[in-house]
C-alpha cells in the first residue's frame, strides 16, 4: 500500500469502527507519518482503537514510543494490557518495570 494519507485521516473519523479499521491497517503497513495520530488514538474512548494503535505504533520499531506503549499497562481493557506486555516483553524497557510489576497482579490472568 502506498499512500496511506486517507487511512491516516480515518484515524480522526467521528466513528470508532472506521478508527478501528484504520489503526488495523496501520498495524499491517506501518507508516511513520501515522505516529501523531497513532498517539493520539492511545486515547481513544473505544478499547479496539486503543488496542489497534498500540499494534500499529510497536510495529514502527521506534525505541522512542517505548514509555508510551509501556503506559498502556494502565489500560482499563485487558486486551490493550496484553498486548502492551507482549510488546515490552520483546522490547525491554526500564522505565516499565514499575508498570510490568503491577501488571502481575492484574485480575486477568491473560496480562499477568
Amino acid at each position: 500500500m502506498k499512500d496511506l494519507s486517507i487511512v491516516i485521516l480515518q484515524l480522526r473519523d467521528g466513528r470508532a469502527k472506521t478508527r478501528t479499521t484504520a489503526a488495523r491497517t496501520l498495524s499491517e503497513h506501518s507508516s511513520p507519518l501515522a505516529r501523531k495520530d497513532l498517539l493520539r488514538c492511545l486515547n481513544d474512548s473505544d478499547d479496539e482503537v486503543r488496542y489497534w494503535a498500540t499494534v500499529a505504533l510497536a510495529e514502527l520499531s521506534d525505541e522512542k514510543l517505548t514509555g508510551r506503549i509501556a503506559a498502556q499497562l494502565d489500560d482499563p481493557a485487558t486486551q490493550v494490557r496484553m498486548v502492551a506486555a507482549k510488546v515490552l516483553a520483546k522490547r525491554p524497557y526500564r522505565g516499565a518495570v514499575q508498570n510490568l510489576l503491577r501488571s502481575l497482579g492484574d485480575p486477568d490472568e491473560n496480562v499477568a
